[in-house]
């Protein structure tokens, strides 16, 4: 039985391209670190003049410390997206 945490955040307008290069070089980071780095799936969505992006978590466990709004050493991440924006949701599979 498996858990899905779903981060979703609406981008600052223009900030798309230099955030998914962000996504790209923690990916890389994360992965020299950690070998058993799994990067999270992403998908991204327009409408209208903005963008929202959705980042999916695969767990075994959930964490102990779960993933909240911002709780983060990446402070340069909330560059990006719009305050107050984002969501969380926490899915657990059906067995």
């Amino acid at each position: 039985m498996g858990f899905k945490v779903r981060l979703s955040h609406l981008i600052v307008p223009g900030k798309y391209e230099e955030m998914a290069e962000w996504f790209r070089i923690q990916d890389k980071q994360r992965s020299e670190n950690d070998s058993n780095y799994r990067p999270p799936k992403r998908y991204i969505n327009q409408f209208g003049e903005s963008f929202r992006v959705e980042c999916e978590f695969m767990f075994d466990e959930l964490p102990s410390d779960p993933l909240v709004y911002g709780v983060t050493n990446q402070q340069e991440f909330f560059t990006f997206i719009v305050p107050g924006s984002t969501t969380m949701d926490v899915w657990k599979e059906i067995d």
